[in-house]
């Protein structure tokens, strides 16, 4: 079963001497396909063939690890529960930018495949119209 994403955050000073938060978010490279599966179907890792829409899972793997950096200016005092957001931040961005870009390339794939079924659809139901009104305009006498 696949760890739950998370943060762990490490201190520290550049070669500047200037304090450093590093916010390192990890476990998230299956968390696209995840939030695609829990909106899409009843169960969490149900990727199927229908599902997928010809994508293969493999293409929608993001970075497994996201990293946030705050360094405290000179001018500043240094706060660790700031940094801390300050890292978090970046690294949930990031996180964010990689996770929004799997998804719409999955929901590309989604409109095409969906545009196509569509014209499958209208084709059927104007293939039906027109039996019904060819049948209607015979008529059930002429047997």
């Amino acid at each position: 079963m696949k760890k739950k994403s998370g943060f762990k955050y490490f201190y520290g000073k550049d070669s500047e001497g200037r304090e450093v938060v590093v916010a390192k978010l990890e476990n998230c490279e299956h968390d696209a396909i995840q939030s695609i599966c829990k909106l899409t179907t009843s169960g969490i890792d149900r990727w199927s063939d229908g599902l997928s829409f010809g994508l293969e899972k493999q293409s929608l793997v993001i970075p497994d690890t996201f990293i946030g950096k705050a360094v405290c200016s000179e001018k500043d005092k240094f706060d660790v529960a700031v940094g801390e957001q300050i890292a978090r931040d970046r690294a949930l961005q990031k996180y964010y930018r990689a996770k929004a870009h799997a998804i719409s390339k999955w929901m590309e794939v989604a409109e095409r495949k969906m545009n196509k079924m569509q014209r499958l659809e209208d084709h059927t139901y104007s293939k039906l119209f027109d039996y019904t009104r060819h049948t209607d305009s015979v008529g059930e006498d002429s047997f």
